[in-house]
């Protein structure tokens, strides 16, 4: 407790500082034990004693800082105990800690290596923390530690050489992001570039190149200050010592890794872009793509993309490129739509092969920010040959997230170009959507059905009017039949997890409704074909704001029905509605959505503090300014005269949101609104 000058004129602090002195060759003792469970019972200790120094520079910057001058680095007030003196022994003890076993194995199974890497992360917390704390003197420790060891850094023994570059990747993590200079400047790149230099990517041990192209990841902008060191870094990645290696881990790592590296250096790739695509399709297509585990094809796929679209190709070799690498994936997946195998029986094993391939084209897809219009027949193949698939195998169900994914990176590639062939898509989607009363993959399809749909009402709004108008209600109608069967009958409940399912998917029904909506798009609800279903859909939004209590759901329904007074009240013939329906509308918004939304609010249950029903009072407050903005003081009358006195309102609060209505501040709406909810429920 207290400052350090007046610890040190305390007997007890004093006292107790000489025993801690007396004690630490012991503590040391105990990390530096090769016992695991010795070395651990010392970490907390270890840590405790870097939070005290990190209080102590404090306190001494503090000090110098109340004087007026410029405290030089690491100078302390003086204490009876100075845990600055032991930094040195924490920074080698860490550094032996790291070390591992010569025999060790790296098996996921086996208990004790388990706990071996649990220590491990401990000590590299304690690694961290001491960067964190005084980093010039942690990158003075890790740059002398790294020229002790004996060149070639390719025959060190395993343990030494990975530590040390264990040390190395964690140190720029330890700085955080105020001291990010020491990692760009002085020592460290200096540091960095002999490492690149000293052939330590030819390291036998699998687990030392991991760590080498691991560190390589983390510090990839020093390339940009020594360009000529990326080619020898790319020989490494992508050959024997990477890429290409017959060690799962180190080849899984190698393709993240490359990836990254790609994505971060873009055009600085311009050299060697030629030759790593010619090496990826190498791997990819001829024959050696077995050894390769899904998700390092991905990436592979996916550092093609980068390349082809961020390395500073000619949009000519750009197009020779990408279908170089969609060409083999479209005739396999030709192949599989004609196998006798999917004859057979076997839809399942062909329906994975199927939906694999287009996650590959989907892969292929990204890099690119924008649609370029010479690329469009490579992209337009893709689609085509998803669709097929789509076509031949619309239920299964990994297909179809598949394929939704590819449609979603279609909209950035292909824009306008993409609506000539949703028309062939949509209706399978939405007739072919997973039905299940409590399945997780059928409430994950109906999830991407509404983000799929709802992203393409933002991008395309208008456009999209002629392939949405004949299947809107059909997938309105579809979440209401995905809906299972709740319980009906005197005391019957409802399980949990079946309520959740319903109300899952009573708010996808009200997110497209509010999408179509608020997207220029409200005119398809007036179309000859869903004209008919207007009133059910207007209904249903209904029961969203005065039926389901569900903050989400009742905000959602609100925003509808205030988009929809926007675009119908003012003009009903320029919307589209003749004077009976514009008068049965706004009959319909007066007598049952108002009143409903303000009871809703007004109920007991409404929970006056929590913030999703706040925003509930702020959507009315909307609906309310956007309908006294429409139809002016007949509105507010009736409001403050009528409805609100039909709901027991009191009239003094009646009057005051009807002088905040006849503003035309909405935030004064807000406010009023706000306040008023309080008051009522106060009372």
């Amino acid at each position: 407790q207290g400052s350090n000058a007046a610890r040190s004129h305390c007997p007890s602090a004093v006292a107790t500082a000489e025993l801690l002195n007396k004690m630490m060759p012991l503590v040391w003792a105990f990390m530096s034990h090769r016992d695991i469970d010795v070395a651990g019972a010392a970490v907390p200790l270890v840590m405790s004693m870097l939070e005290t120094l990190k209080r102590q520079l404090d306190e001494a910057k503090a000090a110098a800082l109340g004087q007026g001058v410029v405290p030089p680095i690491y100078s302390l007030v003086p204490s009876p105990f100075v845990a600055m003196e032991h930094m040195p022994n924490i920074l080698t003890v860490v550094y032996q800690q790291l070390h591992y076993s010569d025999d060790f194995q790296f098996e996921d199974s086996d208990e004790e290596e388990a706990e071996e890497e649990i220590h491990r992360r401990n000590v590299r917390k304690i690694f961290l923390k001491s960067t964190q704390v005084c980093p010039e003197m942690t990158l003075e420790f890790v740059c002398t530690m790294l020229s002790g060891l004996q060149p070639p850094l390719s025959s060190v023994p395993f343990p030494r050489i990975e530590a040390a570059l264990c040390l190395v990747y964690h140190f720029g993590e330890g700085l955080g992001p105020k001291n990010q200079q020491l990692a760009n400047e002085g020592h460290f790149p200096v540091l960095l570039s002999a490492l690149h230099r000293s052939g330590v990517s030819a390291h036998p041990h699998w687990s030392v190149r991991v760590i080498y192209f691991e560190l390589t990841v983390r510090y990839v902008r020093h390339f940009r200050n020594e360009p000529e060191l990326i080619g020898p870094v790319l020989e490494s990645m992508c050959g024997p010592n990477g890429l290409t290696n017959a060690h799962p881990t180190l080849r899984a790592r190698s393709c993240y890794l490359l990836k990254s590296f790609v994505k971060t250096l873009g055009s600085s790739m311009s050299p060697y872009t030629a030759t790593i695509l010619h090496g990826v399709r190498e791997l990819l297509f001829a024959g050696n793509a077995t050894s390769l585990s899904e998700s390092d094809l991905g990436h592979l796929f996916e550092i093609a993309a980068h390349l082809v679209n961020n390395s500073g190709l000619t949009i000519d070799d750009q197009l020779t490129q990408l279908e170089s690498l969609v060409t083999p994936i479209i005739s396999a997946m030709q192949e599989l739509i004609h196998s006798p195998s999917l004859q057979n029986g076997d839809a399942d094993r062909v329906g994975d092969q199927l939906a694999q391939k287009i996650s590959f084209l989907a892969q292929l897809s990204k890099g690119t920010n924008k649609s370029v219009a010479q690329l469009w027949p490579v992209y337009t193949s893709m689609v085509q040959a998803s669709t097929s698939a789509l076509v031949t195998l619309p239920t299964h169900t990994a297909l179809r997230a598949k394929f939704m994914v590819i449609i979603h990176r279609m909209v950035l590639c292909l824009d306008a170009g993409l609506l000539e062939y949703l028309p062939h898509a949509l209706p399978l989607l939405i007739a072919h959507m997973a039905c299940s009363d409590v399945d997780n993959e059928a409430q994950r399809d109906s999830e991407a059905m509404v983000q799929l749909v709802n992203q393409l009402i933002i991008k395309y709004e208008e456009r999209l009017f002629p392939v949405l108008e004949p299947h809107l209600m059909q997938l309105l109608q579809r979440f209401i039949e995905l809906m299972p069967k709740q319980p009906t009958g005197p005391g019957s409940t409802v399980p949990p997890h079946v309520g959740a399912v319903v109300l899952g998917l009573q708010r996808h029904y009200f997110l497209v409704v509010q999408h179509v909506v608020a997207h220029k798009l409200s005119h398809i609800l007036l179309s000859a074909q869903q004209r008919p279903h207007l009133e059910q859909v207007l209904h249903t939004v209904l029961s969203g704001i005065v039926e389901i209590d569900d903050p989400v759901s009742r905000k959602t329904c609100l925003s509808v029905m205030v988009f929809l007074v926007k675009s119908w009240v003012p003009d009903g013939p320029k919307a589209g509605l003749d004077a009976n329906a514009h008068g049965a509308f706004v009959g319909f918004v007066m007598e049952k959505v108002v009143p409903g939304a303000l009871r809703s609010v007004l109920a007991p249950g409404f929970r006056v503090k929590d913030a999703g029903s706040l925003r509930v009072a702020v959507e009315i407050s909307t609906l309310l300014h956007a309908l006294s903005s429409t139809l002016g003081p007949p509105f507010v009358q009736a409001l403050v005269g009528e409805i609100l006195p039909a709901l027991e309102f009191p009239a003094d609060l009646g009057q005051q949101l009807g002088v905040a209505l006849s503003g035309p501040p909405l935030s004064e709406v807000q406010k009023v609104l706000r306040s008023c909810i309080q008051q009522v429920h106060q009372r």
